[in-house]
Formats: C-alpha cells, structure tokens, sequence
C-alpha cells in the first residue's frame, strides 16, 4: 500500500485513495508524484510545522535543487497571492517589471532566470504578507528561507551548467538582464523583511555589481535604444535610493553615485514618485557618508557638538537645499509612493538635525508632521513598506524620547501625544523588538500624559485601555498613572486615532522606570543595526523663563508652541512644518561638506 505524499511527509496513516481520507480532513490536496528511493536515517520533524508548510503549497519532496524546473513547486494559490501583493506594494517603489510580462512567464516552460525571478517575488511578498497562515514567526522565516534557496539553486544553475560544459566564451559573454538584477534586489528586500541587515547588505550589493558591470550607470549605455533600455534606467534609480536609505540606516557604505540625468523618459505617476525620492536623497553626498560612518553624525553629534562655523552653515544649506526640494502633500504618485516620500522627507530632516543639533522645535516639528503625514493616508500603505519604513519611524521616535529632559520639558512641544500616536503607528507594524525599546526610552514623558488633552473618541477606551490605567502598544504596555475611573464611573482614555489593535497579543507587565533593566517577561532585545539607542543625543534642553528654551549650537530662543496639540482628521492632507530660519534661499550648494 502506498502513502500519499502529504501523509508521507507527515508521517501519518494513508488509505491510498484519491484523495484519501487524511487530506481531505486537513484539506490538503492529495497528490502521488514521490519516488520511491531506498530507505536511509529517518529525519525528524515537528508535525504541525510539516502541515504548515504543506498548507502554503511548499514542495516537501526533495531538499536538493530539482534537475528540471516546475512552477508548481510553490501552489498557484500562493503564487497568485504574491504575485498581487508584489505589485500592488512593491511596483509603485520598484517600477521597473512589467506584470502582463511577469505573468506570461508561467504559461510558459520555466528558464533559470524566469524561474529564478518569480520565486523571488514570492520570497518578497511572503516575508510581507501580514495575513498568511504561519503558526509562528520562525515558520515564516523558514517558510521564505526555503524560497530563498530555491532562487539561488536556480541561480547559479545555467552559471554551473556553463562551467560544467566547458563553453569558457559562452560564459564570458554572458549578459546581464534587468530580470538577473532585479532577482537580486527583491532578495536584499526579502532579507530586509526578515531584519537580517547583514544578508539583506550582500544581496543589495549583488544587485549594484550587476548593475555596474552591465554598465546601466552610464549614460553611453542608452544611446542605442532609450526606449527598450529605459527599465535599466529606472533600476539604477531604484538601486541608488535603497542603498542610500540603507546605509543610513545600517551604517553602511554607499557605492553609487548620481551619474545618470535625474528624469526616466517614462511618465506617469509612479516615475514622479520614484523622481521626487531621487531628489530627496540627493541631498547627501559621499563626503557626508563618511562623516556619518566616521562616527561624527552617528555617535551622539549633541554630547560634543561641532561648533566650527563652516560645520554648521553647511548644515544649514543642507536643510535649506531639502526643503526646497520637499515633497508636496498632493504630489502626484500613488498611495504609497506618497506615504514613503513623505515620511522619508521628515527623516532625511532629522538625518541632518543630528549633524548639528542646535534646538528640540525641529524634531518636535518633525514628530507631529509623521504624526500628521500617518493620519492622512491608509495604514496599508506604510505597512506596505515593511521593516525600512519601520527603522524610520522608529528613528524618530527615538530622538524625541531622547532629546527632552523631563515630561514638563517635553509637553511645552506636545512630545508625549505625539510619541503616544507614534507608539501606536508602530504597534500596527512588523516592529520585532524596537516596540518594547522605544516604550522604554518614552515611558518618563508618556506617564505625564493627560488624558483629556489627547482624547478625541472616549468609545475607544473599553478596547485599548484596562481598569488599572495601562496602554496596550500592540502587545507591551505602560503606565499611564491614570488608574481606574471606577469611582467616577467613567473610564478615559488616551488612546486616538490610530484605534482597531489586536486584544489578543501577549500582554506583558509595565516596563520598569530604570530604563537598563529588562521588562520581566520581555526578551532582551537583540543588538539593534545602527542606528541604535545609543547613537541618540543626550537631553540639549534648559528651560530659561516662561517663553523660551535655548538649545543646542545655536542658542536660538523659540516661543512656546500653542497648547493645541490636536491631530489633523484623516481627510485632510498633513501640514508640513519648516522652520522659519530654514526658509530655501539660493543656488543649493554646488559641493556639500567642503573641508
């Protein structure tokens, strides 16, 4: 009698029918393609993580790579999942595949590079897809790993094959296509989903040698067909505001350069959005990338500032250059183009607040335009993001927690709403362990909160607030010393906005006020990729008198800022807030960082 293959791999009873009764009971598709082979040392394996494996389509046959390539090593289903996701989140950032084409190739018999390719699409959107069927985070991450082995078998298939034949000239005019390049990138951004920086590094760098050895960072390599190599262009582009925001965010080098003329021939909304975060990182140049790898932006620039006058002119056109080059609130791209470029703005803004940190009103400004920016579009399309967007945010939220001495400090700029709303924002997001690190370096503002400042829908409280005073950020709480209304018989809370979280997460107790201690219950978080808490600057700010505060480099007196602190609704577009003495004036600088 012959199992299955379903129930073979899971090591269950089989009647041998078609279907037989223990797949249609886990509703599983029965299949008998397995071969039998002789009998070796059995492999052991935890049941449920089989089905889980098999519910998603994952072939459980053979650990080797196949010696013909199937598209059904992954079930349709799931591709089709993928595949929508894919271009519904990532095209609008990555607009360089065209999907009628993508699609076509699984009508057709799969080469290594097209097999390669779409199984790296999966890779991508499984480690994204917020609603597939895992028992458990790691059944993600093993589930996508395999993906992944599967992408490189295929590879350094026809790579092998070539080695393996002999043909030395066939494989030295081996051509590298946007396909071969763009396989790689979706592995750096499989990676990045998965918070493995280092891995995600090597593949991102893959993607750029390709890249440079074809040539697409030259202009001369368009000049016989604009038109058909105009996809190559795009992938350039795309390459060169990954690897900044990457390395900015991970304190790694970045490798390309702005060789190529700024505007793709192509038009339509996506291209205006891919334009305007090309203008935005353009800001930073290499010179600044080794200031910031040296240390000097990335090593509490505030605990020792920089008060060479040249140092912080410099800094200052930097700021004038960005915002002259800001995105608007309307641009015209897609939903979640705009999202990404317009929190991407507020945080290039904080990058180079940190090189010279002369006051807290521009990270206070800052924190209430992503809060204003969150508010006006769908969360879907900062989710769409994933773990880069996350790292933004996170960053800062961060900096304000940091940069303010003392709750009373921090509510003259109407810091505690904000980093409550910001907490809520990344609750909703695939955030790891940089939830419960933020909660802690936030928890001496966040206590002072007072609720009715912050209320906007006191129906909200039965579902995000207890009896005993505490906020629920999507699975860590805290004390808000609010305590129970019982007495009163209301129950306020300071929960807005951002309402519509999980109750069923893991509650874990309050974090305690010493901020080096680990919450009882909480997993010490695992060393976070630059930047890290650490890398924060240290309170700048006295108060001096009922009006102002002097801060930092410049000892700027700012007036208080109105005791309204209300968010925007939903429907209106955010505001974004510049300082005034960073109004746009000039030429931007022909050469940044001089010295």
């Amino acid at each position: 009698m012959r199992a299955c293959d379903c129930c073979r791999a899971r090591k269950v009873k089989c009647d041998s029918q078609l279907p037989c009764k223990g797949c249609v009971t886990s509703k599983l598709t029965c299949t008998y393609n397995h071969v039998p082979r002789k009998k070796g040392p059995k492999v052991g394996g935890k049941s449920a993580s089989i089905l889980n494996k098999l519910r998603l389509g994952l072939d459980q046959a053979d650990p080797t790579a196949p010696e013909k390539l199937s598209w059904n090593v992954v079930s349709r289903p799931l591709m089709d999942r993928a595949l929508k996701h894919y271009f519904a989140n990532y095209y609008p950032v990555t607009p360089v595949l065209d999907e009628a084409e993508v699609y076509s190739y699984l009508t057709r018999e799969p080469t290594s590079e097209t097999f390669a390719l779409v199984m790296s699409i999966v890779a991508m959107a499984m480690g994204d897809m917020l609603d597939l069927e895992m028992t458990t985070p790691s059944s993600r991450t093993q589930n996508v790993l395999q993906i992944v082995r599967i992408v490189c078998d295929a590879v350094h298939a026809e790579e092998t094959a070539l080695l393996t034949s002999g043909d030395h000239r066939q494989l030295a005019n081996q051509t590298i296509t946007v396909n071969s390049i763009i396989t790689q990138f979706n592995l750096y951004g499989t990676f990045c989903q998965l918070e493995m920086p280092s891995r995600a590094f090597h593949y991102l760098r893959q993607a750029i040698s390709a890249a440079q050895t074809a040539g697409i960072d030259r202009e001369d390599f368009y000049k016989n067909d604009p038109v058909i190599l105009e996809p190559f262009r795009t992938m350039f582009w795309c390459l060169y505001v990954s690897e900044r925001g990457f390395a900015l965010q991970h304190n790694y080098p970045a490798a390309l350069g702005q060789d190529l003329p700024l505007y793709p021939q192509s038009e339509g909304e996506v291209f205006v959005g891919l334009t305007q975060l090309v203008k935005s990182f353009s800001v930073f140049s290499p010179t600044f990338f080794k200031l910031w790898r040296d240390g000097n932006a990335a090593s509490s620039p505030a605990g020792s500032p920089n008060t060479n006058p040249q140092h912080t002119q410099t800094v200052q056109r930097l700021l004038q250059y960005h915002h002259a080059n800001q995105a608007s609130p309307l641009i015209p791209c897609s939903p979640v183009q705009r999202s990404d470029i317009l929190i991407t703005d507020q945080w290039i803004r904080l990058l180079l607040w940190r090189l010279a940190p002369y006051g807290v009103q521009q990270p206070a400004d800052i924190a209430k335009n992503v809060v204003a920016i969150a508010d006006s579009v769908p969360i879907q399309t900062i989710q769409a993001h994933g773990a880069g967007m996350m790292l933004k945010i996170y960053d800062i939220g961060m900096t304000v927690a940091t940069v303010f001495q003392t709750a009373a400090h921090a509510e003259q700029f109407g810091i505690p709403a904000h980093l409550h709303r910001i907490l809520m924002l990344m609750s909703q997001l695939q955030t790891s362990q940089h939830l419960s690190v933020l909660l802690q370096a936030a928890q001496r503002l966040l206590p002072k909160l007072v609720p009715d400042r912050v209320i906007k829908n006191e129906e909200s409280s039965s579902d995000n607030t207890t009896n005993s005073g505490l906020i629920d950020y999507g699975g860590a709480r805290l004390n808000t010393g609010v305590g129970s209304d019982a007495e009163s018989g209301s129950s306020n809370s300071p929960i807005d906005g951002l309402g519509g979280f999980s109750s069923n997460r893991p509650i874990y107790p309050t974090p305690p006020i010493n901020g080096n201690s680990t919450p009882q219950g909480l997993a010490a978080p695992a060393p976070l990729p630059h930047p890290h808490p650490g890398s924060y600057p240290p309170p700048v700010g006295t108060l001096h008198g009922p009006g102002t505060t002097t801060v930092g480099l410049m000892n700027e007196p700012y007036p208080r800022p109105s005791p309204n602190h209300s968010q925007q609704p939903l429907s209106q577009s955010p505001r974004i807030n510049v300082h005034p003495n960073m109004v746009p004036e000039g030429p931007p600088p022909s050469e940044f960082f001089p010295w």
